[in-house]
């Protein structure tokens, strides 16, 4: 029992021992969350899952540009320094930014609620109004796991600063299990909001499994905001990537938008054929990036040290990535069926969602290798170069969507192959 909370615990000293735990977990979490899908799929037709996942659209956009925004480029480099000098400033800024993020997040959450239904007609136009409705109601429940996702991400870039990557890496395997059994257990009686409902529980779930480990490391939540140097400075590394990831966001919702045009279902063939390629990015790409980043960072001073640990990521990423992208094109129909074939699911289905899913898997290769390059400026709290990067690349994916969607009147697939 003592070894097995040892191994929770305990710090993960290189890359590649936390960049193996992660794996594992990743694999786990992402396995789990196509457990998931296919239970949504055995419990839903693809034109009603669609509702569900438009319906994370606009929490997402709220969550994802103020979370994933800060964290990975700004608080981990800043807390990761700040850790070497300990005391109780260090948890002063984790409490801070946390209390800032929750502010920030219920203000903007309260806004989109009440304007919410205004604001899917715009993005999701292909959606009747007793569809949006519904669609709506869902998004105003995920408001609520995407305001406990908020803080458990607070603990997660304090435990990964720590260098401890186990919790966090099992975390999501609890949200899954929250969907799942939302899905399983509710949905006969309560249709959508089953799953929805999941979601949130979930959300709770990814919080509470971090929080003992990040209390045990000396976090101690206050209420108080105190803006001092280096939450000025997290502030300032964060600005030009939460400029970034409002593009990726305005990307997505213009994904949905024209989704929404092709047909009810098309929204969900989509999603599915991400959910499948996201696998080798998460186990290659996020895996190792987030192992690299802390250590990165320390190496900033050295850069001898810091080519050599980037090149080594990156090799290693690419090696192992580049067979899995070609079985995603070649093998596309059997692994959609064999993950999503139930009853419900439709040959249809399975040959459009396949068509996706190959498109997606010609980009993998290069979203991992731009996954650990990102990370590489992070380090060097250079967060402006590959956020102009970035902002073209997206840019010019929005253009392609409407081209191959609405010139050249490709079906779905069209915005996999603009985003790859």
């Amino acid at each position: 029992m003592k070894s097995i909370k040892r191994i929770f615990v305990s710090p993960q000293t290189s890359i590649f021992s936390a960049a193996g735990i992660i794996m594992i977990m990743v694999v786990a979490s992402r396995i789990l969350g196509l457990v998931r899908q296919r239970v949504l799929a055995n419990f839903f037709p693809a034109s009603d899952l669609s509702l569900f996942f438009a319906a994370f659209r606009l929490p997402d956009l709220i969550f994802e540009v103020l979370v994933f925004g800060t964290f990975a480029s700004a608080f981990i480099p800043v807390f990761s320094k700040a850790l070497k000098k300990d005391g109780k400033e260090v948890w002063e800024i984790a409490s801070s930014v946390a209390n800032l993020g929750l502010l920030i997040f219920l203000a903007l959450a309260c806004l989109v609620i009440i304007f919410a239904n205004q604001l899917y007609g715009f993005i999701a136009p292909g959606f009747g109004p007793e569809r949006r409705d519904i669609i709506v109601l869902l998004s105003r429940i995920l408001f609520a796991a995407q305001g406990f996702f908020v803080f458990s991400y607070v603990l997660t870039a304090i435990l990964e600063s720590s260098r401890r990557f186990l919790v966090p890496a099992v975390a999501p395997l609890f949200y899954n299990l929250g969907i799942i059994l939302g899905t399983w257990l509710l949905s006969p009686r309560l249709g959508l909001l089953g799953p929805t409902i999941g979601v949130v529980i979930g959300a709770a779930s990814h919080a509470l499994i971090q929080l003992p480990l990040a209390v045990k490391l000396g976090f101690r939540f206050s209420g108080k905001i105190r803006i001092n140097d280096e939450v000025k400075k997290i502030g300032k590394l964060a600005l030009p990537r939460i400029i970034e990831v409002s593009f990726m966001q305005l990307a997505k919702s213009v994904e949905l938008f024209l989704a929404s045009l092709i047909t009810t279902a098309s929204y969900t063939y989509f999603t599915f054929g991400n959910s499948l390629q996201l696998l080798p990015v998460g186990l290659f790409g996020t895996s190792i990036a987030k192992a690299a980043l802390p250590i990165l960072s320390r190496q900033a001073d050295s850069r001898g040290q810091f080519k050599k640990t980037l090149f080594n990521a990156l090799y290693q990423s690419v090696f192992l990535a580049l067979p899995v992208a070609v079985v995603l094109i070649v093998l596309r129909i059997p692994l959609v069926r064999l993950v999503y074939g139930t009853d419900i699911f439709s040959w249809e289905s399975t040959v459009q969602t396949s068509l996706v899913l190959s498109a997606f898997g010609v980009g993998v290769v290069f979203q991992i290798a731009a996954s650990i390059l990102a990370r590489a400026f992070y380090a060097l709290h250079d967060t402006k170069t590959p956020v102009v990067i970035s902002i073209s690349a997206i840019t010019l994916n929005i253009v392609l969507d409407f081209i191959l969607i609405k010139v050249f009147k490709l079906p779905v697939w069209g915005l996999a192959a603009a985003f790859s």
